[in-house]
């Protein structure tokens, strides 16, 4: 698995000030780990923390529910869901996303 490269200190403090709210920035996560979007993929990426927790809210996600998730990019939703259910299973077509999930 790659380590994150943070060449910036800029870089380090936006993860850290994201951290704080519970999701890492896309573009700080792309960046620290040499990534792009993949457009052939129709990759989109949630930047808003307060948008995958309600989205996980709307869908009535409780304690006892399994979580199916496919898609699972960055992780946002992933986390809010892991957050409410008993168990989530991420799937992930883009191999090089995977590291990061885990």
């Amino acid at each position: 698995m790659r380590r994150p490269r943070l060449n910036r200190a800029r870089d380090y403090v936006n993860l850290l000030i994201f951290k704080e709210r519970d999701m890492t920035s896309p573009h700080t996560l792309l960046k620290a780990w040499n990534l792009r979007a993949r457009k052939a993929l129709g990759q989109n990426f949630l930047k808003e923390p307060s948008l995958a927790a309600r989205i996980v809210e709307l869908a009535g996600i409780g304690r006892e529910d399994v979580v199916l998730e496919i898609g699972a990019g960055l992780g946002a939703m992933t986390v809010a869901a892991a957050r409410q259910a008993r168990r989530v299973v991420a799937v992930e077509k883009d191999r090089q996303l995977v590291p990061l999930l885990r």
